[in-house]
């Protein structure tokens, strides 16, 4: 077998893998005990997180993985359940619920941060191979009157300018832009 078919047969069955680790329910999701979500206190108001891949011609797919969510207002965590572990960014008419914050009455600013998983794939028509995301977490502010508007905050990601390509994958340096 030539190496090129070799790393393409890699990356699609690494591609299959990751797509696998996130089929099912919540339920069937182990979730770390420090990653359990916290119960938010009784004067809160939910509001939710999502990621949407926008510019993504020619990937039929292009997964990452959800590592963890955290929100603090005023410097100090605040109550989120974390509610995917893996989006695909290559589906533009979805946007995927990342996960829910609550916010404490009088909240007027929040700091939202989503680590992602180390890895993913991707499947492109040009190939497909693995996707390295080991970036910084994807940090926003936002204020909460914004998010009064549709009781979430939605972070746009360019796919077209945010997978790189590196070698026979594709490093992921996010372009995003936050809409409500």
């Amino acid at each position: 077998m030539k190496t090129s078919n070799w790393t393409t047969w890699l990356a699609l069955v690494s591609l299959v893998g990751v797509s696998l680790v996130g089929c099912g329910e919540d339920a069937l999701r182990p979730v770390r005990e420090e990653a359990r979500p916290t119960t938010p206190p009784e004067e809160t108001t939910r509001y939710e997180l999502r990621i949407r891949g926008v510019r993504a011609r020619g990937y039929t797919a292009a997964l990452v993985g959800i590592e963890s969510l955290t929100a603090t207002v005023e410097g100090r965590p605040i109550a989120v359940r974390l509610r995917a572990n893996h989006i695909n960014l290559a589906d533009t008419e979805h946007a995927h619920l990342v996960g829910e914050f609550y916010l404490p009455e009088g909240a007027s600013d929040v700091r939202l941060s989503v680590r992602l998983g180390a890895f993913g794939g991707f499947e492109h028509a040009s190939g497909a191979g693995m996707i390295d995301a080991r970036t910084g977490p994807l940090t926003v502010d936002t204020q909460v009157e914004s998010l009064r508007r549709n009781g979430r905050a939605t972070l746009l990601l360019d796919v077209e300018k945010s997978l790189t390509p590196e070698g026979r994958g594709r490093l992921l340096l996010p372009r995003t832009r936050l809409v409500y």
